[in-house]
């Protein structure tokens, strides 16, 4: 007999927010830690043009930003969404979920894909993905990376959400 094990999607999230963070709100320590738990290259924090609260993050052309470490179950199904628009009304920035592990082993499991959002109003966007291991290393250890990049004309983003749609 082999052991079989499901996992049952309900179509529901757990509840659990899995984003450090997720609006922007908490500032780090100040330099290159813009926010706490969120790694930029040249992102600025944005206080005006903003979805919800009071910052959001503003990724010129050719900036990125990132969170990684994030736990995840491999082969459940996870929900990512967030708010975003474009900087400059012509060009949509872009985002891509990947796994890394710490014996240097990573995986997209969604590649960098457009928003599909280039106007100047704020549209949310929401995207699946099941989750897989990609570790070689028994002892390794797997995290989701979440990246966002500006594009060619820069973008806003804001209230970024990642829950486990299995729990």
């Amino acid at each position: 007999m082999i052991p079989i094990t499901a996992r049952l999607y309900l179509g529901t999230p757990s509840g659990d927010e899995l984003v450090g963070n997720p609006g922007f709100e908490t500032a780090g320590t100040g330099g290159p830690d813009v926010w706490d738990v969120w790694h930029e290259g040249s992102a600025i924090d944005e206080g005006v043009i903003v979805h919800g609260g009071a910052h959001a993050a503003e990724l010129g052309a050719g900036c990125y930003l990132f969170q990684s470490n994030i736990d995840f179950n491999v082969g459940n199904v996870y929900r990512l969404t967030f708010w975003t628009r474009s900087m400059d009304g012509l060009h949509a920035g872009t985002f891509k979920v990947e796994v890394q592990s710490s014996d240097f082993c990573d995986a997209d499991m969604i590649p960098e894909t457009t928003s599909g959002v280039p106007g100047t109003t704020y549209a949310q966007v929401t995207a699946y993905f099941i989750a897989r291991s990609v570790k070689q290393a028994v002892m390794a250890t797997e995290h989701v990376y979440l990246w966002f990049y500006g594009g060619r004309g820069g973008c806003y983003v804001d209230d970024v959400s990642l829950v486990d749609m299995c729990d």
